[in-house]
């Protein structure tokens, strides 16, 4: 993957998520780890963007984008793939560490999991994308190249 395109995924910290949602569709803003090929996150398993994927066999829809002071300048990331809920597991356990660490949330000495689903009633999920396509203006406007995991 470009390099410029590594550096925006470590360095952007929101992925907006898009589902189907009973007669409609929603979106919703979260806070993202990626790690691995995946894009992992934390949210309230009654939220809609997690109740729309379910519905939906996990199919979901996230963009990232960096922040951009003119249209000429916006750059981004747009993917379809799909959610998944992850239990207790080493890779959640790995995943959850390194999402407190990155966003610099202090958290008593244990699970990580349990600090989170006890402090803000959320679950880890994580979203495997299976079509990404990057955009660019700074390279010409509407351009965009589809990428390879």
């Amino acid at each position: 993957m470009d390099l410029d395109i590594e550096q925006m995924l470590h360095t952007c910290k929101v992925m907006t998520l898009a589902v189907a949602w009973q007669e409609g569709a929603w979106s919703s803003p979260v806070y993202f780890l990626y790690l691995n090929k995946a894009f992992y996150f934390f949210s309230g398993p009654d939220s809609r963007h997690i109740r729309g994927a379910i519905e939906n066999k996990g199919r979901a829809g996230a963009s990232i984008f960096a922040d951009a002071h003119s249209f000429i300048e916006i750059r981004g990331l747009q993917m379809e793939g799909i959610i998944e809920p992850l239990g207790k597991s080493k890779e959640a356990l790995g995943a959850a560490v390194a999402y407190l660490k990155r966003f610099s949330i202090s958290h008593e000495k244990g699970n990580a999991l349990s600090f989170i689903e006890r402090q803000y009633r959320a679950r880890l999920y994580k979203f495997l994308p299976h079509r990404l396509v990057y955009m660019d203006n700074r390279v010409a406007m509407g351009f965009k190249k589809e990428l390879e995991m």
